[in-house]
């Protein structure tokens, strides 16, 4: 009887602890309206709005855990981004996830609360998301929202560190930098674009993946962005306007880890500027 009496209680004892769990949210929706610097109102929202979706996919933990930070933004205390060391990231994602992590924390410090606090509440959440669906590593269509949530606000961040009023992608083939016809629909869209619009200078910003050294991808990131910047001169954009910036593996716009290929290599980023010192 003794092992059966034994498999009772701990049976019991799981579903106390399960009855516990998810009361968090209740709490954070209590909490409501937040309180302090628009970032920290919108991230209070983006937070609780994870507390919800996780409680009713079933996943009380979760919802508590991202109700907690929901109160505390709400609070105007300082919520930083999940840490890697706070859950278990098959090792696989873990590059992905700590240059994703070094690029948010990077805008962070460069005034992103302040000059987009919106979109960057929302890449700080949709990170926090990326981690929590990545350690459980069941539903690839999560974590694939939460990741491509992330990168889409992280653009916008980054437009509005850069002073910018518009601008492009345009992808190259692997360790290329010719422009695909692909590429020249978008460099030809910003031709027109520019003979329309009013604006000071177009940015050439160069990017590469992790594959290969440090100084080859430099040297593939500054080709690349030339490459552009020859194929809009051609188009009738004065070469005087354009200013190519090289930027290597140190940014990739798709987060790979070291040595890696993504599976598409990120090779310029074209913006309009309206501010003749930003880049």
């Amino acid at each position: 009887m003794k092992p059966i009496l034994r498999f009772a209680m701990a049976g019991f004892a799981a579903v106390v602890l399960a009855g516990c769990a998810g009361l968090q949210l209740h709490k954070a929706e209590q909490a409501q309206p937040p309180h302090g610097t628009p970032f920290d109102v919108s991230l209070s929202n983006e937070y609780l709005d994870l507390a919800r979706f996780e409680y009713q996919d079933g996943d009380y933990r979760s919802s508590d855990y991202f109700a907690i930070k929901s109160i505390e933004a709400g609070r105007g205390n300082l919520v930083l981004p999940t840490e890697m060391g706070e859950r278990r990231i098959p090792e696989r994602a873990v590059g992905d996830l700590s240059g994703a992590r070094s690029r948010l924390m990077s805008a962070l410090d460069l005034t992103a609360r302040d000059k987009a606090p919106q979109d960057a509440a929302r890449a700080q959440a949709m990170f926090d998301c990326w981690m929590e669906q990545q350690e459980e590593d069941r539903q690839p269509v999560h974590i694939a929202r939460c990741r491509n949530g992330f990168l889409e606000a992280m653009a916008m961040v980054d437009a509005a560190l850069a002073g910018v009023v518009d601008s492009y992608l345009v992808f190259f083939d692997f360790d290329s930098a010719q422009v695909t016809s692909e590429g020249m629909t978008i460099v030809r869209a910003t031709a027109s674009d520019a003979a329309s619009a009013a604006f000071d200078r177009v940015v050439a910003v160069g990017h590469t993946d992790t594959a290969g050294s440090a100084a080859y991808n430099l040297g593939l990131s500054q080709r690349r962005a030339d490459a552009v910047r020859s194929a809009l001169v051609n188009l009738g954009v004065d070469a005087g306007n354009i200013q190519t910036v090289a930027r290597g593996q140190t940014m990739p716009l798709i987060p790979t880890g070291d040595g890696c290929a993504s599976r598409r290599t990120d090779a310029s980023k074209y913006s309009w500027s309206a501010d003749p010192g930003a880049i």
